[in-house]
Order: C-alpha cells, then sequence, then structure tokens
C-alpha cells in the first residue's frame, strides 16, 4: 500500500504529540515534568547508576546503593523508571538467584525503589504511557525460546502496570529479524507509532497502531525508503520522521500529514526537534541550523558559520532555541531568541538575536537541553560532567563530576 493510502488508514484516529524516552548515558539530563529535579545518568568505576537533581537544593539522590542502573525516565507523578541490573560475581551464585539474575525494571518514588519486573533477560529503555500508570519497554524476554516458526524471536515490547505484576507482550514476532524500537505514544495514550523492520535486508519504516491493538498495524511510509525517529505533533494530525526516498540528497525530514492524507519532504536534515506547539520542526544540515514550518512552505536558515552548530533544543515559549557551536574554536552554547516581537515564529523571523552562553576558550559544552518552564538549561561540560545553568541568575549547579 502507498504510504499516502496508509495515512488515510489510519486519519479516522487522532494523531498527537510524542512522550519519547530519552536514554541518558552521561551525556543528557532529563528534566522532571514540572523542572524541578533532573534525573541522569552517570558512569564510574562499577558501571552506570541512576541520580536524581533537587534543584533547588542542589541535593543529588543516588536511586541505588549496589548494582547499575540506566535509562531513566518520568512519570507524570514524579516516580522515575528505570533499568537495574545486580550481577553476582560468581557463577554459583548467578544460578543460585535464578530469575533475579537478570536487568529489569525498577520504579523509584519518594526515596524508595521497588521491583516492576524479574526475569533472566533484558528490559530496558522504558517509557511512561501519558496516563502514568503503564510503562512500555524493551525486552528480550523470551528470546531464547523458539517459536512456532522454528526460528528464535527476536527483542520486542513489552507492558507492565506501575504497580508491577503480570507483563504483557506489546508487540512480539515469531523472526528474530523482525524488530520494533523508538515507540512513540500520543499524548492521550490511544495510539502508538515505532520504527519497524520485517526482515534483514528490509529498509526500517514508520508503522501505527491503537495502543489496544499494536498487532493490527499500518505502515506510514512505504518499503523503499528507510525512515526512523518518528515523532507526534500536538496538533493531534501529524508526525515528523527522518527519512531518504529516490531522489533526495540525503537523509531529510518528513512530515506525515493525517488531515491531508499526504506525506511531504520539509526540508533536507535528520533528527528533527518539534516545537512545542507543533508548528515548527528544528533540525541540522551540514553544520547549520535551520527552521521549517509544518503548515508552510517556509524555512529559515537560523545559523551561517564556516564552523558547526549541533544539538537543538526548544524553548517553551516557542521562540528561543538552544544548540552547541563551534565558531570560536571549542563548543559553547548559544542562546538565540527572536529581537522582534512582531515575528510570528522562528521559520519568519527577520531578526535573530544570538548569546553566547558561559563564554570560554577552554571549556567545551555541548548538548543544551531547556527545561519546560524555559528558565534552565541542561548541558555536558568537557564531555562528562553533567551541569544546569539558570538562565536567570546565571548560576551554574554541577549534577555529576565526570568521574
Amino acid at each position: 500500500m502507498r504510504a499516502r493510502g496508509v495515512v488515510a488508514a489510519v486519519v479516522g484516529l487522532s494523531f498527537a504529540a510524542c512522550a519519547e524516552t530519552k536514554l541518558v548515558d552521561g551525556a543528557h539530563g532529563v528534566f522532571s515534568p514540572d523542572g524541578t529535579r533532573v534525573a541522569f545518568q552517570s558512569t564510574d568505576k562499577d558501571g552506570p547508576r541512576v541520580g536524581v537533581l533537587t534543584l533547588a537544593t542542589r541535593a543529588v539522590t543516588w536511586l541505588e546503593r549496589r548494582g547499575k542502573s540506566a535509562y531513566p525516565a518520568w512519570g507524570p507523578d514524579g516516580s522515575v523508571v528505570y533499568a537495574f541490573l545486580d550481577a553476582p560475581e560468581t557463577a554459583w551464585a548467578a544460578h543460585h538467584d535464578g530469575s533475579r539474575n537478570g536487568c529489569n525494571l525498577r520504579l523509584w518514588k519518594d526515596g524508595a525503589a521497588r521491583p516492576l519486573t524479574a526475569g533472566r533477560w533484558r528490559d530496558y529503555a522504558p517509557s511512561f504511557l501519558p496516563d502514568g500508570k503503564t510503562i512500555f519497554y524493551s525486552s528480550t524476554e523470551g528470546e531464547a525460546h523458539i517459536s512456532t516458526s522454528g526460528g528464535q524471536r527476536g527483542a520486542h515490547i513489552r507492558a507492565v502496570s506501575v504497580t508491577g505484576g503480570v507483563t504483557r507482550a506489546v508487540l512480539a514476532f515469531e523472526s528474530s529479524q523482525t524488530a520494533a524500537v523508538q515507540p512513540s505514544f500520543s499524548p492521550n495514550g490511544r495510539f502508538l507509532a515505532w520504527a519497524h523492520i520485517g526482515a534483514f535486508r528490509d529498509n526500517w519504516l514508520i508503522a501505527v497502531a491503537r495502543a489496544s491493538a499494536p498487532n493490527a498495524f499500518c505502515r506510514l511510509t512505504p518499503p523503499e525508503m528507510p525512515a526512523y525517529a518518528p515523532r507526534w505533533l500536538p496538533n493531534e494530525q501529524c508526525l515528523v520522521c527522518t527519512a531518504c526516498r529516490e531522489g533526495d540528497p540525503g537523509w531529510c525530514v518528513y512530515l506525515l500529514d493525517g488531515a491531508r492524507k499526504e506525506m511531504r519532504r520539509l526540508a533536507v536534515g535528520e533528527n528533527p526537534s518539534v516545537s512545542p506547539d507543533g508548528k515548527m520542526v528544528a533540525f541540522v544540515v551540514r553544520g547549520e541550523v535551520f527552521v521549517t514550518s509544518v503548515e508552510y512552505s517556509t524555512t529559515k536558515r537560523i545559523t551561517s558559520t564556516p564552523q558547526a552548530e549541533n544539538w537543538v533544543s526548544w524553548g517553551a515559549d516557542n521562540r528561543t532555541l538552544a544548540y552547541a557551536t563551534e565558531r570560536n574554536g571549542n563548543w559553547e552554547l548559544v542562546l538565540a531568541t527572536m529581537d522582534r516581537k512582531d515575528d510570528p515564529n522562528f521559520a519568519n523571523a527577520t531578526i535573530i538575536k544570538e548569546e553566547i552562553l558561559l563564554p570560554s576558550t577552554t571549556v567545551e559544552r555541548t548538548r543544551p537541553c531547556l527545561s519546560p518552564d524555559g528558565k534552565k538549561l541542561a548541558f555536558i561540560e568537557d564531555r562528562f560532567s553533567l551541569k544546569v545553568l539558570d538562565l536567570k541568575t546565571k548560576q551554574v549547579t554541577q549534577v555529576t563530576d565526570g568521574s
């Protein structure tokens, strides 16, 4: 089926905004929904571990005293779900521990952590549904079992209640070559989009389905067009993705428009970042920042420098961008705003004002991420240290020291 026909098949449903999980490996901080705390993953000699920084007090709470923890994600009620592994030191201990000897999910809230899943497999990359009652995650549970077709099952997506208990398969496949990754929920939780691959020689494509019946999914992109990273727009009609089809100069940002029943290229570039109001998409092409309109064929070049820019993040007001630049000899942070109040958006901005944050010729700062309220900026310093900048006072809080 052609992409347009597939979009038409699901246009009776409701498209909506992405509730993606951010994976942190010491390079990102994840703001809590209210913007007062940051969950992060830090690595020391014993491996990765997850902590929570309270911005007001600068206090860091480590979620586990032992073992390894990773992939933190916030729930709407301020809880944190993450993957946890406490591997035994000997083969005998591993045999004795039985099902506890796996990488499984735990939920932390109000200073206490409890297990959600258990088993000798890998549960990872958790993501809350918008209602905060259910968690979807990737899992290798059942991977070692022979499927009815005679081969091994591939990794799939499972779900578990925030209260724990029995888990269920959301997307499971008979073939080890079939996979579903990058799940993205609509805000109301009714629909699910993901990147899907059917066989070893196939391209990744974008699929969408009702969250209640994900196996009855529709393919939104054609098989000859590789596509990944679906992100919903808040207008409940469209999503964007990175894709490349015949004739494109490279990876491009595509809009899958459910209202108009069409798929169209917005611009050349990849890894799009959608504005909070869903009307604009920022992306990077050959080291330059661009913003394009979702509704009109208007694209604005934000930067034009011999050096590179990267890692674009939107402010809550839709009129602020943060990104990193290498123009002064090393990576620095930039805050870009529209200088004229009459300009409706970045795609139509006439004058853009840039401010170098914490200028330095010796310290590298990258991967900026604006908080939900737009008052703070998380970033990485000298490749390993996670810090948070108060944009009003310019006070910097160190979350990890990079050790």
